[in-house]
């Protein structure tokens, strides 16, 4: 037997239970949009790439500082150090130049006293017996001795031996003097340029 449904109702469509889904809505930019937006961005990327190298250039440059500092301590030490060196030095000459001084002058004296010693030794080994010396001068140049004998021979004796030590000796004068029973003779010599002595003192 067939039945048919005179008064058909709308089926009920089940549906079933799904999780909420949210899906972003596509947004279409035109190119010239794109185009727009990118250079800025593409500006700015690359000023804070340019920021970011010049800090790392400035800590370098700092470091090299700090660095140049410490060599600049470091030199100022040392050329401090260097100077009190050239101070030192330089009264280290003085005290070369006062000392080479002194070792000239103590030498000249040396000298000199060797000089005199030789005339006094020339004179002393020249005078005879029976000459008295009244007077006596000596310098390196020249020399003078005063002085008397009863005997004028011994004046000649003198004078040759006077004459292997100077090679000038200038005979001043011969006086005869005193009373009939006492007669004296006084000379005077005056010698000059000094020959070695035959024998050292």
């Amino acid at each position: 037997m067939i039945k048919i449904n005179l008064n058909p109702e709308k089926k009920k469509t089940r549906f079933k239970k799904k999780g909420i889904s949210f899906k972003a809505p596509s947004i279409a930019l035109p190119r010239q949009s794109i185009i727009y937006i990118g250079i800025p961005l593409a500006v700015i990327i690359i000023e804070i790439a340019y920021y970011l190298d010049l800090q790392f250039q400035i800590k370098e440059l700092q470091n090299k500082k700090r660095s140049l500092l410490v060599e600049k301590t470091k030199y100022r030490m040392a050329k401090k150090q260097i100077d009190i060196l050239k101070s030192k030095i330089k009264e280290a000459e003085i005290m070369k130049d006062e000392v080479s001084m002194k070792i000239k002058i103590y030498q000249r004296l040396a000298r000199e006293k060797r000089d005199f010693g030789r005339i006094l030794y020339a004179i002393s080994i020249s005078v005879p017996d029976g000459i008295w010396l009244t007077s006596l001068s000596i310098s390196r140049n020249d020399s003078k001795l005063k002085g008397y004998t009863f005997d004028p021979q011994y004046i000649t004796i003198f004078y040759q031996n006077l004459k292997r030590f100077y090679k000038h000796i200038d005979f001043r004068s011969t006086k005869r003097a005193g009373e009939k029973s006492l007669v004296f003779y006084s000379f005077d010599f005056h010698m000059k340029n000094f020959k070695r002595a035959e024998k050292s003192p």
